[in-house]
């Protein structure tokens, strides 16, 4: 494991056998966009008090902490006498007295969806949703007193927390995080797991992310629906993802793409919890209209026109 500082934050990096510094250097240099090249940039190992060329490969499940400098530097006395012990979740609990927690702690990673935008972190599960907010909100350039507008729902316990809970223990949980504020910040991605391969890709699928965030935007609070498919004698289950914005009419295309029916051929009754919703002003009432959650059970039934 890698931690890895500069003037732009701190990140850490699992990495595969074989990883050398310049790996490291271009990544940091997609991930933050700097213009300057890599081969003016010096990497100092804290661990080994020594600057690292840039052909220096790292072992497997080697442990270091880095200071990168975008420039070429040679005195590194004031590092020395200033090394810190920081990873993401001490960064995550700047508030608290201490700074460092036990090491009985667990770390879990979280699926962080913040505002449209995915991002996945390793989080200990004594931080409080409070932290996990202003780690973000330090993250992406925001003020910290705007996260008190904020809320942080869970997909995976299917309710909202509270921000005095802590993230707790469920691995690869999904947070689903809104700002509730007009399309004025620009979210700064950090990719904070996963191998060093895997973070290449998604760096570079990250930056897709941020050219098209005005589409994203509207893709904020979303809702995962399991329904049973009635043709005839035959019933089949299909898991689709929905906006919460979405209508009802949006179940009966989803079917029809599903199945690969045309709507010449067959109509889709759609039924919830027993009641009808095929004529026109139910099937134009949104998911948030009726309060559709998980839990409804949902029937799409096949008529066939001929």
């Amino acid at each position: 494991m890698l931690k890895i500082n500069s003037k732009n934050g701190q990140m850490k990096m699992k990495i595969d056998e074989g990883t050398n510094v310049k790996d490291i250097l271009e990544i940091m240099q997609d991930q933050y966009q700097i213009q300057k090249k890599v081969k003016h940039w010096t990497c100092y190992s804290l661990t080994k008090k020594q600057v690292l060329n840039h052909q220096y490969v790292f072992k497997n499940q080697e442990n270091q902490e880095l200071q990168v400098f975008y420039e070429i530097k040679e005195d590194f006395s004031d590092l020395d006498q200033q090394k810190q012990e920081q990873t993401l979740n001490s960064q995550l609990s700047t508030n608290r007295q201490s700074t460092h927690r036990s090491e009985e702690n667990c770390s879990y990673k979280k699926i962080i969806i913040l505002d449209g935008l995915q991002q996945c972190l390793e989080i200990e599960d004594q931080t409080t949703i409070k932290e996990l907010l202003e780690y973000l909100a330090k993250e992406n350039k925001i003020e910290i007193q705007e996260v008190q507008q904020w809320s942080c729902f869970s997909e995976t316990q299917n309710r909202i927390m509270k921000f005095c809970e802590q993230v707790g223990c469920l691995e690869n949980e999904v947070l689903q995080i809104k700002t509730n504020k007009p399309k004025t910040h620009q979210l700064m991605h950090t990719q904070s797991c996963g191998n060093l391969h895997i973070q290449k890709q998604y760096l570079l699928i990250s930056q897709q992310l941020l050219k098209t965030e005005e589409s994203l935007l509207n893709y904020i609070s979303t809702i995962t629906l399991t329904y049973t498919i009635l043709d005839n004698n035959v019933e089949r289950e299909r898991t689709a993802l929905f906006l919460n914005s979405s209508k009802i009419d949006e179940i009966a295309k989803d079917t029809l793409q599903y199945t690969s029916l045309s709507i010449k051929k067959v109509s889709i009754d759609i039924f919830i919890n027993g009641q009808q919703y095929n004529n026109p002003d139910k099937r134009n009432m949104t998911f948030e209209q009726i309060q559709l959650s998980k839990q409804d059970k949902i029937n799409a039934q096949i008529r066939w026109l001929n």
